[in-house]
């Protein structure tokens, strides 16, 4: 189960049992507030997706890629942003990791490849966090769904 427990919400938070709990917490100093009224909001690993940008063609060593998301928060910055993707198998480019994501994946596997050649994979079930500017390449060889929770930072 994924959800999301806005800033500012009054909620109470019950655990009869253990759990096992991945979170990211954005302390928006802005002053600015969220437009929507304050709801814990369950993420439908299954919700239908609309299709969605794919890396430029200049980024990829294999075909572009199918892909599609769904937003189910954004903060009031603009900074943060909660949802479901998926993407067909291609592999990008090695770059420097354009901003901070923590992804959860739900279907195939990815495996990401440093500037040193080391290799480290990915599968359904695994939660993992990439941070802002991890020098890495993506290699997804057939379908791949996630969520995810992405930070851009201001400058």
């Amino acid at each position: 189960e994924s959800f999301i427990i806005p800033k500012g919400l009054n909620c109470r938070w019950v655990q009869p049992s253990k759990v096992r709990k991945f979170y990211v917490i954005h302390d928006d100093t802005s002053g600015l507030e969220n437009k929507l009224p304050l709801h814990t909001i369950k993420i439908d690993r299954d919700v239908i997706l609309a299709p969605s940008a794919a890396p430029p063609p200049e980024m990829l060593l294999t075909p572009v890629p199918v892909q599609h998301t769904h937003e189910y928060f954004v903060d009031a910055t603009g900074q943060l942003n909660i949802g479901v993707w998926d993407t067909s198998g291609y592999t990008r480019k090695l770059i420097d990791f354009p901003r901070h994501e923590l992804m959860h994946l739900l279907e195939g596997s990815v495996t990401f490849i440093d500037d040193k050649g080391s290799e480290r994979t990915f599968t359904a079930g695994d939660t993992f966090f990439v941070p802002l500017g991890t020098p890495n390449s993506w290699k997804s060889e057939g379908y791949l769904r996630k969520i995810f929770v992405i930070f851009h930072p201001r400058d």
